[in-house]
């Protein structure tokens, strides 16, 4: 009979499964071929990782949707909504009429003002939930204060087609903010010792689409692709090349 100590080495042995370390062991005894072990392990590791794959496209989110209520209704009778923006508070939304719109996440609207001329194309807002900027087709971006009469219009006399505002914009002396639009440059906007300043941070061959805003990075969409920029470093850090064969334009 083994002894105590061999009994318990038997016993782990056997309580250890088919794991590797226990086909270790075996290998070591039998001297199977050290190909064929590592050739059944590698093939059962992929079988694995594909059923698990498949697994994973095939289950389907479990998602609760809900209509909103209160005055949407109203709201959008003679108008309709271009462009939308949810905050952990409250839903932004842009019109067709260039009106921006606060409304609750039941559907009740807080606040409503005639930003643009006509359609609103973009809507930010800032970390602290205290000021919505608006991008039109009138060439306008408008920032307005949800808590004061705060309001910044800069006019750059080209259809704006996105706006970004500083994450930390109430908390910032320098009320900054991107834009960009039909002229295809991307404009950074900022208060200065002496005055207002624009700096074109980016020129592309088309149209810029769409910009987010995220900590010290911006980023960006265009014909070139997506570009990604680092604030704090005042400098382009990254590029993801468009696609070969991809329109010229995100709207054909």
């Amino acid at each position: 009979m083994p002894s105590e100590n061999e009994a318990g080495e038997s016993v782990l042995g056997v309580s250890a499964g088919p794991s590797s370390s226990s086909k270790t062991a075996v290998a070591s005894t039998e001297h199977p071929s050290p190909n064929t072990e590592a050739r059944d392990i590698s093939d059962e590791e992929c079988d694995d990782g594909e059923s698990y794959d498949e697994e994973e496209e095939e289950e389907e989110p479990a998602l609760r949707y809900k209509r909103l209520g209160g005055n949407v209704h109203a709201l959008f009778e003679k108008d309709t909504a271009s462009t939308l923006v949810a905050s952990d508070r409250f839903l932004i939304l842009g019109t067709h009429w260039g009106h921006v719109v606060i409304i609750d996440f039941e559907g009740n609207e807080v606040k409503k003002w005639r930003a643009h001329s006509t359609t609103v194309n973009a809507v930010s807002v800032d970390i602290d939930n205290e000021y919505v900027a608006s991008a039109g087709d009138d060439g306008r971006v408008v920032v307005h204060g949800l808590y004061s009469d705060d309001i910044v219009i800069v006019d750059y006399n080209r259809p704006v087609k996105a706006v970004a505002l500083d994450p930390y914009y109430s908390r910032k002396a320098s009320r900054r903010f991107v834009c960009g639009g039909t002229s295809g440059q991307l404009i950074m906007y900022e208060k200065k010792w002496l005055g207002k300043s624009d700096t074109i941070m980016f020129t592309s061959t088309g149209p810029i689409q769409t910009i987010q805003w995220n900590g010290p990075l911006v980023a960006w969409a265009c014909d070139e692709g997506v570009q990604i920029y680092d604030t704090a470093r005042g400098m382009r850090i990254s590029q993801v090349a468009r696609p070969e064969g991809s329109p010229e334009r995100a709207d054909l």
